[in-house]
Parts: C-alpha cells; sequence; structure tokens
C-alpha cells in the first residue's frame, strides 16, 4: 500500500507531539516534520528513531518549503505550529510567525495541490472570554490581545485560499491538558497542589480539552472525505466547575478538600486585571479572567460532523494527574 506523505509543522511541540504520535499509530500515513535547524527539542531523536522525517528549517521560508515539495510528494498538511499565548513577543512578531507564515504555507500547499490542509487555530479567536456562551461558529470573533488577533486574520488567510480551491480547514482547540503539558492547566495543577491558587467566590465554569482527543479530531478530519463544513470547535464533553477541577486536583494528591480559605471576591480579580492589563501584561491578564470568568463552547456541531465522542474531563483529569505522579 502507498503511503501518504505528511508535511506537519510543530511536531515539537505539546499538541504537535500528540498528534505526530496519533498519525504515525496509522501505517498509511509518512510524516515529514519541519523542526528547527538547533533541534534542541527532547522528541526530536524520538521523531527520527519512529521514522518521520525531519526536515530542518522555518516553515515561513518560501525557498525552503519549495525543496520540500519539490523531493517529496507530500498530500496533505498539518499546520499546528505559532508563536503561542500572551506576552511571547510583540504584535510585529505575532503577526509575522502567526499571519505571514501561515499565508507562505498556504501558498506552498495551493501551487502543490495538496488533498488536505488543515490549520489549528484556537478558540482564542473568540477572545478570552467569548461574548456569548457557549461560544459557537456564529459567535463573533474578538481579537483582545496580539496572540488571538493574529489567530484571526491567519484563519481569514485559510479562508482566502479555500476559496481559491485549497481543501483547507480549521480546527479551534481549547485549553488542552495531557501528558507532556507544562501550560496554563499543568499550571493549575501545580498551584493547587501547593495551595496557591486562590479561587473565586463564584463557581465559574471553564472548558478543558485532553489532548490526545485533539489528535483524534485532526486524524478525523484527514480521514474522512466530502466535509462540508470547514471550522470545528474542540472541547471535553461538557465544562467543568474551576472550584470542582481543582477539589479534585487536590483531593488526588492530598486526600482532602482545597481549603475554603483560598477563596476571593470576585472583585478582587476586577482589580487584578486593570492592574495586569495597565502593565500591559498579556499573559497574567488572560490568566486572571480564566480563573475568574465563564469559558465554555458549543461542541455537537463538531461531535457530530466527523462522528466524534469528546472525553469527560474528571475522568480524563485523573489519568493526566496519574501521568505526573
Amino acid at each position: 500500500m502507498n503511503k501518504e506523505y505528511v508535511l506537519i509543522t510543530g511536531a515539537t511541540g505539546f499538541i504537535g507531539s500528540h498528534v505526530t504520535e496519533k498519525l504515525l499509530s496509522d501505517k498509511s500515513y509518512r510524516l515529514i516534520a519541519i523542526v528547527r535547524k538547533n533541534r534542541n527539542y527532547k522528541n526530536v531523536n524520538d521523531l527520527e528513531n519512529k521514522g518521520v522525517i525531519l526536515a530542518e528549517g522555518n516553515f515561513y521560508d518560501k525557498i525552503f518549503l519549495e525543496k520540500i515539495f519539490n523531493k517529496f510528494p507530500v498530500q496533505n498538511v498539518i499546520h499546528i505550529a505559532a508563536l503561542r499565548g500572551g506576552g511571547a513577543g510583540t504584535r510585529e512578531d505575532y503577526y509575522e510567525v502567526n499571519v505571514c507564515g501561515t499565508e507562505v504555507l498556504l501558498e506552498a500547499s495551493f501551487n502543490n495541490q495538496v488533498k488536505k490542509f488543515i490549520f489549528c487555530s484556537s478558540v482564542g479567536v473568540f477572545g478570552t472570554i467569548p461574548e456569548e456562551l457557549p461560544a459557537n461558529l456564529k459567535t463573533e470573533l474578538k481579537g483582545d490581545n496580539a496572540y488571538h488577533s493574529s489567530k484571526i486574520l491567519a484563519e481569514r488567510k485559510v479562508r482566502e485560499f479555500i476559496n481559491k480551491g485549497l481543501n483547507a480547514f480549521i480546527v479551534r482547540p481549547t485549553i488542552t491538558y495531557g501528558s507532556r503539558d507544562n501550560g496554563f492547566s499543568a499550571t493549575l495543577v501545580k498551584l493547587a497542589r501547593r495551595r496557591m491558587l486562590f479561587l473565586p467566590f463564584k463557581d465559574n465554569k471553564v472548558h478543558l480539552l485532553e489532548v490526545r482527543k485533539l489528535a483524534e479530531i485532526f486524524m478525523e478530519i484527514l480521514k474522512t472525505n466530502n466535509l462540508q463544513k470547514r471550522i470545528f470547535i474542540a472541547a471535553d464533553e461538557q465544562p467543568i466547575i474551576l472550584r470542582e477541577l481543582i477539589y479534585l486536583v487536590y483531593s488526588y494528591y492530598c486526600g482532602k478538600k482545597y481549603p475554603l480559605i483560598l477563596r476571593m471576591p470576585n472583585i478582587v480579580f476586577d482589580v487584578f486585571l486593570v492592574l495586569f492589563r495597565a502593565l500591559k501584561n498579556s499573559k497574567w491578564s488572560v490568566r486572571v479572567q480564566l480563573l475568574s470568568r465563564d469559558w465554555y463552547y458549543d461542541t455537537a456541531e463538531t461531535n457530530s460532523l466527523i462522528e466524534f465522542r469528546s472525553a469527560n474531563t474528571e475522568k480524563e483529569l485523573l489519568v493526566y494527574l496519574e501521568t505526573l505522579s
């Protein structure tokens, strides 16, 4: 059987490494991963040992991409690499990497007539806290920081190429958790375990995503023919109350309830938000909002379109905690 070649960006990152593992489990694909020249990543050697073809360079380098497409019969492209989160660079940095870089890869994919192009966006296109709950495919987009704005503009580039005839798709994952996580979810676990996390009085709902389930979504889009929809929201089955999530974590490690004294009125969070915004600290502005507001999403359409079954957060979180122990 002839294998289909899949070019993937971001394979050394948290989400990308899980997507790569999922693709490697299917023997019908041959993977080409774009990695930076210094190869200073823990899983690079592992990828190579598993048969992934490593291409050293930048996904936004036109000449480099031409060489890849000339050398290999690339049939599909999965674009996950990005400058992520708040405070990772200037507004110009986000634009150059996330918008202009995505356009370069789109153009190369279009010129070489790939079968499918899958772009990893973010629910951040709805803003840190969506205006509408649950946020859905019709919810207004809101670029409330440089990262979210860059994802909105990158999605616009993808849609432009869809109109040209490129068979492209957009996946909007919420905040992910799982093995090898070192982001927001991992930080929550660390702070809760050490009793260093203050919770709001209000029982706000949050909506996470088990990373292996996200990898399944990429696989399903890759394998499913004649998909009519182009945009997919990815999240666990249901949102979870933040307090219950933190209690679950603390109980797992300490065998008792999280101290009630570690709760604060919501107005305190509002004060911190004003302070961090005044300091132009995007990273902590986002974190304060995520800890004190509701944010959840409607995934029903995504699940039905690709016959996908979402994860149960409480169940999968326990599995995740076992990997951290």
